[in-house]
């Protein structure tokens, strides 16, 4: 029989991890004196003590090692259980990658421009929602808050409330000063309309926007006419990452419409990865 302290040293498990499991009927002492108290493990229980190690190491949590070590589960359940335990694993591994892909990203755009970046890049999905659209050619982008404008007069006259953000869609590629091919759409939930038309005959229909699993976003305040740099810092950042981007891109606004000047919003650009030639 071995005291409590020989066999913490031959296991290399503490004292008071020993008396921890113990405590929660993962490992008990063969033995314990009823007059001194004291706690004798015998060499027969280092099996079991290697179990307990082994299984720790995979990261397995004390609740699942005490049924394993308890012999309480089938083979299936048990292959289900670490295989379980090895997605979980991946996933952090996958996780902690793109922690260091940020890093990485980081430290280049400070040795470039020697200073801290003005705008974060966030990776998020997004899901499906029902919205109010509208889908126009606009002569250039200062028709674009006249046509919000316009909307947002013509829901207020109705009494319809938007459940959620307003956005624009720019369906087409790359920068235009002209015939931009956009899309006004409100978010309404499950609001019971089924189109709205304007003064002038225009009709704003409902659609289901599609969901992304990967978009890359940043959040710009002021004035529309000083958006650039975030547009120039997603476009840096997909650059870098190897991704392409996904059409339509969307600018979400975040404050009121009458509030232009102090207008929050946040660009959303749907991305994949890049293939290689």
């Amino acid at each position: 029989m071995l005291k409590i302290g020989e066999f913490s040293r031959i296991t290399q498990v503490s004292i008071k991890t020993l008396r921890f499991y113990n405590q929660i009927g993962l490992l008990e002492p063969d033995h314990i004196d009823k007059f001194t108290g004291h706690r004798y493990y015998s060499l027969e229980q280092l099996p079991r003590v290697n179990l307990i190690l082994a299984l720790k190491a995979m990261g397995l949590a004390l609740e699942q090692i005490q049924d394993v070590v308890a012999g309480d589960l089938t083979d299936q359940q048990l292959e289900m259980m670490l295989a379980i335990k090895k997605a979980e694993l991946q996933q952090t591994l996958l996780d902690v990658n793109k922690q260091i892909m940020r890093l990485d990203t980081r430290i280049q755009f400070i040795r470039q421009e020697g200073q801290m970046p003005n705008y974060e890049v966030i990776v998020k999905s997004l899901t499906s929602q029902r919205v109010l659209s509208l889908r126009q050619i606009l002569a250039d982008g200062a028709q674009i808050e006249g046509l919000l404008h316009e909307i947002y007069v013509m829901l207020k006259t109705k009494g319809i409330e938007s459940a959620g953000e307003w956005m624009t869609l720019y369906h087409h590629d790359g920068f235009r000063s002209e015939d931009l091919d956009v899309e006004i759409a409100i978010s309404i939930g499950d609001l019971d309309i089924a189109s709205v038309t304007l003064d002038d005959e225009r009709t704003m229909s409902v659609r289901v926007l599609e969901g992304y699993d990967t978009v890359a976003t940043t959040i710009e305040q002021g004035q529309k006419d000083s958006w650039q740099g975030s547009y120039s810092a997603l476009g840096k950042w997909m650059e870098n990452h190897q991704y392409e981007l996904v059409l339509p891109t969307r600018e979400v606004y975040l404050t009121d419409e009458n509030d232009r000047d102090g207008w929050m919003v946040e660009i959303q650009y749907p991305i994949t990865k890049r293939i290689s030639a």
